[in-house]
């Protein structure tokens, strides 16, 4: 029967075949138009597989080049004055960090709304209690603030003891804190984040199991288009038939059958 590649050579067939292959590739999408029934559904398979691949691939390379093209994250408070960046403050700090960092008294946007402000982009960065960032996150919240650097001001608490007591409590405070008791229990306080976590937020690289699918239906088609390929061949092998020859046959064995 006449093929795809009955005018061929074997050895020329595969060679006509890897370049096909390697066009359809390269073409993203099938290089041949193929004659025989085996040859369609291949090149059908073919084809899904061609455009399952170049899209995952596409989608995977500007994802990973949108992640990697992000603004970079300052390290520190210091960094960001060095940059010029503007810095949303509480009102309250603004006498202690100007002491300190100078440079906010021109940089610093102070306000007891800094979030606000940070959000409406009057500023770059912005100073937030820590504890107030833990409880928002908890919630689902400031979800995509980032820490960065280190703690710029803490303030120390207490409650008032009597001198009787004082000894006793600077001894047990220093007993719980070396054991560890203080650190699991401000641990316990602590509400666990709703925010998706730096793995999920992350570009994910495509790998060879991601084309698990993709490689079982290209593999289904081609054994479907050797089967076709297989019985195609088996009805080509047979003596030919008119269809006169045909029908006197088939009488012949009913007759046979009947009697």
């Amino acid at each position: 029967a006449a093929g795809d590649f009955a005018k061929s050579e074997p050895a020329g067939s595969v060679l006509r075949g890897f370049y096909l292959t390697g066009m359809s590739l390269v073409n993203a999408g099938s290089s041949f138009a193929p004659q025989t029934g085996a040859g369609k559904v291949f090149s059908l398979g073919f084809g899904f597989f061609i455009l399952i691949a170049i899209a995952s691939f596409t989608a995977n390379t500007a994802s990973i080049l949108v992640a990697e093209n992000k603004a970079p994250v300052v390290p520190d408070l210091a960094d960001a004055m060095a940059r010029g960046y503007h810095v949303c403050t509480p009102s309250g700090l603004r006498r202690s960090i100007v002491a300190v960092h100078p440079r906010m008294q021109e940089l610093g946007v102070f306000s007891d709304r800094g979030i606000d402000n940070y959000f409406a982009g009057r500023c770059s960065l912005v100073l937030l209690p820590e504890f107030l960032v833990r409880q928002q996150q908890s919630e689902g919240k400031l979800c995509d603030l980032k820490r960065v650097g280190d703690p710029i001001t803490s303030f120390p608490t207490g409650v008032f003891a009597s001198e009787r007591l004082r000894s006793a409590l600077d001894t047990a405070i220093t007993a719980k804190r070396a054991d560890g008791t203080w650190y699991l229990l401000a641990a316990s306080l602590q509400l666990p984040a709703r925010c998706p976590t730096g793995v999920e937020q992350e570009s994910m690289e495509l790998e060879v199991q991601h084309m698990t699918g993709n490689c079982i239906i290209l593999g289904f088609t081609f054994g479907v288009a050797v089967l076709l390929r297989a019985l195609h061949r088996l009805e080509s092998s047979r003596p030919f038939q008119s269809a006169e020859q045909s029908a006197l046959h088939w009488v012949a064995e009913a007759a046979e059958v009947m009697h």
